[in-house]
């Protein structure tokens, strides 16, 4: 398992797909990984969110296009969230 099951952190529901990096034996700085994420949403990079608590992968999400979002604390990432959510 890759470390946030669903049982615990109650994320059932809140995300289209979940692309784990390790199931995808790929690691998150590889630009294809952000490319898989948007052929399997059929979104465009500007319309899909990528969330991680390390720099180094949210740059690489953003140089990607992607909207990234990176973790700090619960409070900071719901707020964040929000304000991405209603800004889209």
């Amino acid at each position: 398992m890759w470390g946030c099951d669903d049982e615990h952190w109650q994320i059932d529901g809140l995300f289209n797909e979940l692309i784990i990096s390790a199931e995808m034996k790929m690691i998150k700085t590889d630009r294809r990984i952000f490319h898989l994420a948007v052929k399997r949403l059929g979104t465009q990079p500007g319309e899909t969110h990528f969330i991680d608590d390390v720099e180094e992968n949210v740059l690489a999400a953003h140089n990607e296009g992607l909207v990234e979002i990176r973790y700090i604390d619960t409070r900071q990432f719901f707020d964040t969230m929000g304000r991405t959510l209603t800004n889209d």
